[in-house]
């Protein structure tokens, strides 16, 4: 006799809105509205809430199952449903052997130890860090675009080189300040005597996170290119428009799976200058496309299976930039104030593929919020060569995160007949940290050539280093 699924889902337990219940509340009423179970895995405390949460679920799942055996109505099930019964009632005789009650005739024989790592490895809470990366992705734009910010003001710096003179084979060079003004002595007039700049700018920023109770560990490389064309109005107002290209590659630790982002991305942006005091701002627009793959593997190559996933998002930030520099001869300190904020869209999806379908997830729209003030200050010096001027500078930056809760993750079995829902929880965003850099400008008649470095400090779990290298030139 084929086995039976009754379609309505209500006879059983009620669908849940997981976004807005909250999270032990809703175990609880699932799990209450559960039809009558000879079972043990939602009793496991594996001591990690990843294991714990998942556990739940599949009790749950397989709660519906047993509950359609019983039904008289109930609907035969299809190949994948039959599957995904089989993991889930393997999971749970499991469960009841290592209780010693229960029906046991389909345990996989293993230790609670292994049982949860078998949860975990079923639980796809690496797809929570796609926000994290989506986000780190914008950042790798911003940081271009901070790039040409600092050039447009005579330095990648952002120090002014008003008065400084170097001697060429065409004679002697003066930087001015004022695009109308014209070099004292022979020679072209220097950096700021153009109206029309293009600039490429790259940053190339590679890392790790530790694992957490919540988050998958990973190593990640990624790289950003910006190409923009500006024009300076006046001596102080500067506007242009730029296009951006990232390319995020991750490998999660033990050989879990990886995710790949590429995004394009379109930016106007601004500068006005008044004196030693500046105005930079910025807004952008573009698409993230991700596709990963995922292994789940447990019970000694009971399950082996590799699904994947494609799906893209929307991203939308502002930045706005407030800064005044102090001169002391060659030397100068610079003070700033930044504000940025971040939408991140990314689409729901359903994973496909591998070995064992029955077991593949579908995963909610996720939203990522972020408001950030950055508060910093640089130390920069002029040195004067017979080619031009070398700019090397250092700084310090604290930033401070708004929206510093954790995300939730809403999944499902993508044949699970019952729709029942499953949430993750991401790990808290830092709310404070700094960042520090070191970088130098090398600023010579019609154009510059600036390299930066940049590191967190203070970043639970994280390591990072990024490089960004630019070029600009005048016409």
């Amino acid at each position: 006799m084929s086995t039976k699924l009754n379609t309505d889902n209500k006879r059983y337990f009620p669908l849940i809105n997981m976004k807005t219940a909250g999270l032990s509340g809703l175990v609880s009423l699932m799990i209450a509205h559960t039809p009558a179970l000879a079972g043990n895995l939602d009793e496991q405390d594996f001591g990690n809430e990843v294991k714990n949460l998942m556990a739940d679920a599949v009790q749950i799942v397989c709660g519906g199952f047993v509950g359609n055996n019983n039904a008289e109505d109930g609907i035969e099930l299809d190949e994948n449903q039959t599957q995904l019964f089989t993991r889930c009632r393997q999971m749970v005789h499991t469960a009841n052997e290592l209780e010693g009650s229960g029906p046991t005739g389909d345990s996989l024989g293993l230790t609670q130890e292994e049982l949860g790592d078998a949860m975990k490895a079923l639980a796809s809470e690496e797809v929570g860090v796609q926000g994290d990366w989506a986000n780190r992705s914008n950042n790798q734009q911003l940081a271009n675009m901070k790039g040409r910010f600092a050039a447009l003001r005579s330095g990648a710096t952002g120090l002014s080189l008003n008065g400084l003179r170097f001697q060429n084979n065409d004679g002697l060079v003066v930087f001015s300040d004022s695009w109308l003004e014209q070099p004292t002595q022979g020679g072209n007039a220097g950096d700021g005597s153009s109206k029309l700049g293009v600039f490429v700018n790259g940053n190339f920023s590679t890392g790790d996170r530790d694992s957490t109770e919540l988050q998958t560990g990973y190593d990640l490389d990624s790289i950003g290119i910006t190409a923009g064309l500006d024009y300076r109005f006046t001596p102080e107002l500067v506007l242009g428009f730029a296009i951006g290209l990232t390319d995020t590659e991750t490998d999660f630790d033990n050989n879990e799976g990886s995710q790949d982002i590429e995004g394009l991305n379109y930016t106007l942006y601004g500068t006005y200058s008044l004196g030693d005091l500046y105005l930079d701002a910025s807004i952008s627009a573009g698409q993230q496309d991700y596709d990963s793959t995922r292994l789940v593997a447990y019970a000694d190559g009971t399950v082996n299976t590799t699904p994947r996933a494609s799906t893209e998002g929307d991203l939308l930030n502002g930045y706005i930039a407030l800064g005044y520099n102090l001169p002391v001869d060659q030397l100068q300190v610079s003070a700033y104030g930044q504000l940025h904020y971040v939408d991140i869209e990314i689409d729901g999806f359903e994973e496909t593929g591998g070995n064992d379908p029955s077991i593949n997830m579908a995963v909610e729209d996720q939203s990522v919020d972020s408001l950030q003030t950055v508060i910093g200050a640089q130390l920069a010096k002029n040195l004067s060569t017979d080619w031009g001027v070398i700019v090397p500078y250092a700084k310090l930056d604290w930033h401070h995160e708004f929206e510093d809760d954790s995300r939730t993750t809403v999944f499902q079995y993508v044949f699970d007949p019952f729709n029942t829902n499953y949430t993750l929880n991401t790990d808290e965003p830092d709310s404070d940290y700094f960042v520090a850099g070191l970088g130098t400008n090398l600023v010579f008649d019609g154009g510059q050539v600036f390299v930066d470095y940049q590191t967190p400090l203070g970043l639970k779990d994280v390591t990072n280093h990024a490089f960004t290298i630019g070029a600009k030139l005048d016409f």
